[in-house]
């Protein structure tokens, strides 16, 4: 990322880069930790590259990339150093239009950068690092957005306590390596090394609760001894009073039951076997509350291999583990919603979801009637409820009057959230949600329309502080069942309105048919009047198949059973073929032909006498439909003469492009069908 010779930033001083030197960091393989914050930089800030980039005097090394092949750059090409030299938070919408990157090898060529935004690593004596930035090949005029702009920085101080983290974590390993080697080496010093040992433990837990705001705890542990050295942080997180020492059993009981496995025992910590980084849950000493830790840990040996000591950190990861189960929940729902056959079955589904996720102890929907005599102010119902084990369910209906005010919010499309039910407005609330068990409670009201039709509601039995979070994943639901709903009533609309059409079709065919009989009443040729009536029914019999399927493709199997099986001759006609989908026309067309070829095997083929038999048999090669039908056993068989109105639907197929090949034998009709499978799917 060049510059003009006027414009370099200076990144040269010595205490700078004597405070860089000390974390040990520059050309190490990469870390997982680093990698995790990159990625969900890049995705943050919707930018294709994120990057940890550490400022030396000559190049820039980057310990973390997201979207850039580099592993460094000369400090020359460098845009981070600029937010060295300026020690503050470096924005540059254009890198193209800016004096000091617009020559910049990375923005004229590959990979042709135009946005940077960077936020500065400031090691805790104050001196800055280098730069948590991300990059876009498109400018952005307007530049992050506030909330992108307040995570990059998190970001920026949550890499810096990682980095602060792995520095002390590598001291103290050198420590007591160094503590070891002199113990073995010369006994008579031991006590003078335990006492700088104990010297270098509290400087370190000095440092370590400057980073409190991230939430990482330290500890030691003497494996010989089997004594634990927590941090004053390690000790709060485990709920526990602020100790020098501990048992290593006391940390270990606060583990719940379930999660111990995970946690390392006595022989994989004198092994060396145990995990180095795990995850579990904790229940505080102090509030009863569970929160989730994650344990990162290395096994110090002396030199004779033996393990001496396991030091490690301690960081609360609740947020990101609640935060992981909302958006599976999310996903989940999902899935339920678009497998659901109706809003009933969406709603049973989902509402227990949503409970047990935010570890509710109740949840549901409520609706609302109208004012009627007995109930002037409407009543709302609770319906499709969920309650924990051993709380009682407040569905049916209740009045609407106390809470008149909080109905108008929700009808203005505003969220209601109580952090303590005993701090609402009137003593009629109070009294109610007291009675019901409701410490705090969120409404999320439902609009269809512009008008409010219910409320998706959850209730904690104490009081409990809402966090943005937590509402905006109700919300989130409500918005999915909202949606979920109103997609069910536009179907259920669709099947209503189609019922009708096929009601209304089937009565114009019997009326075509009641005017034919009227009209043909005088024709002698009974049969003609007949044939036209079956022609009707069969017509019939496929818009009951497609109706059946909503109007789309009809199985091929399901209308050759339904036409033969109409005329009484399913015993006689063997089915063979692959389950394949008709559209609407081709399956009109195709039942036309069977119908003619079924009729005519009753009058002079194969079915007109009781021993002959029809086999309907097809495949598909190559993209095209090859349907036969061959009968055997009946009369001998020869050309008709003429060509009737039946004749030519057999030939038609089914339409379009297809074609048809009908043979007499002497041992039996022998029709066969060819159509290209794109186009009878299509029609």
């Amino acid at each position: 990322m060049s510059r003009p010779p006027e414009a370099t930033p200076r990144v040269n001083d010595l205490a700078r880069l004597e405070t860089l030197a000390h974390y040990h960091v520059l050309d190490t393989p990469s870390e997982q930790e680093f990698d995790d914050l990159t990625a969900l930089a890049a995705m943050l800030c919707d930018a294709p590259t994120a990057l940890i980039s550490l400022v030396t005097g000559q190049r820039q090394w980057f310990k973390a990339r997201q979207g850039f092949e580099i592993a460094e750059t000369p400090v020359a090409h460098s845009v981070c150093a600029w937010v060295v030299e300026t020690r503050a938070a470096v924005e540059i919408p254009d890198l193209l239009s800016d004096g000091r990157t617009r020559t910049n090898p990375y923005v004229i060529g590959t990979p042709n950068l135009r946005f940077y935004a960077g936020e500065p690593l400031v090691a805790p004596d104050g001196e800055v690092l280098g730069s948590f930035c991300v990059l876009d090949t498109a400018p952005r005029p307007g530049g992050l957005r506030p909330e992108q702009r307040a995570g990059l920085g998190m970001l920026a101080r949550q890499a810096m306590r990682l980095l602060e983290a792995r520095r002390l974590i590598l001291h103290q390993r050198d420590c007591l390596v160094l503590q070891a080697r002199v113990s073995a080496e010369v006994e008579a010093r031991a006590e003078a090394l335990a006492a700088a040992q104990r010297d270098i433990l509290h400087r370190y837990r000095v440092v370590e609760e400057a980073s409190a705001a991230g939430r990482v705890g330290t500890f030691e542990i003497d494996v010989l001894r089997n004594v634990a050295y927590p941090s004053a942080l390690t000790c709060r997180l485990f709920g526990l009073p602020v100790v020098e020492s501990c048992s290593v059993r006391t940390l270990i009981e606060r583990i719940v039951p379930e999660d111990r496995c995970r946690a390392s025992s006595l022989v994989s910590r004198r092994l060396g076997t145990g995990m180095r980084s795990a995850e579990y849950r904790v229940k505080r000493a102090d509030t009863g509350e569970t929160r989730w830790l994650a344990r990162d840990s290395a096994f110090v040996r002396d030199r004779d291999g033996v393990v001496i000591r396991m030091v490690g950190t301690f960081q609360d990861v609740t947020a990101e583990k609640e935060a992981n189960a909302r958006l599976e929940a999310l996903v989940t729902l999902g899935d339920v919603l678009r497998e659901a056959e109706n809003v009933e079955a969406a709603l049973q589904a989902s509402i227990p979801l949503l409970g047990t996720t935010l570890d509710a102890m109740r949840t549901g929907l409520i609706t609302f009637d109208h004012p009627s005599g007995d109930h002037p102010s409407g009543q709302f119902v609770v319906a499709h409820e969920w309650v924990r084990e051993g709380v009682r369910p407040t569905a049916g209906r209740h009045d609407l009057a106390p809470f008149a005010e909080m109905t108008t919010s929700l009808e203005a499309g505003r969220i209601l959230v109580v952090d303590r039910a005993d701090a609402v407005a009137t003593a009629t609330q109070r009294e109610i949600l007291r009675a019901c068990g409701i410490g705090a409670f969120v409404v999320v009201p439902v609009l269809l329309h512009g008008v409010l039709e219910g409320g998706l509601f959850m209730h904690h039995t104490e009081p409990h502080v809402w966090s943005i979070d937590e509402v905006n994943f109700i919300e989130a639901v409500a918005d999915r069942l909202q949606a979920a709903v109103a997609i069910a009533r536009e179907q259920e609309q669709r099947e209503f309105v189609a019922r009708e059409i096929a009601h209304r079709f089937k009565n114009t065919l019997a009326v075509v048919q009641a005017l034919a009989r009227q009209t043909l009443r005088g024709v002698n040729e009974k049969a003609l009047v007949s044939v036209f009536e079956r022609r009707l029914m069969a017509l019939a019999a496929a818009h009951d198949l497609l109706f059946s399927q909503e109007w789309r493709d009809a199985a091929l199997s399901g209308l050759v059973r339904q036409v033969i099986g109409a005329l009484g001759m399913a015993a006689r006609v063997e089915i063979d073929g692959p389950d394949l989908a008709l559209g609407a026309d081709a399956c009109t067309a195709l039942s036309l032909v069977l119908h003619e070829l079924c009729t005519n095997a009753i009058k002079y083929g194969a079915l007109s006498n009781a021993t002959g038999r029809v086999r309907v048999w097809w495949v598909v090669r190559d993209g095209e439909l090859a349907l036969t039908w061959e009968e055997h056993g009946g009369p001998v068989v020869s050309c008709p003469e003429r060509s009737g109105l039946g004749s030519r639907l057999i030939r038609a197929g089914f339409g379009g492009t297809s074609r048809a090949e009908v043979e007499y034998p002497p041992e039996g009709l022998r029709a066969c069908f060819h159509a290209n499978m794109a186009e009878i799917r299509a029609r």
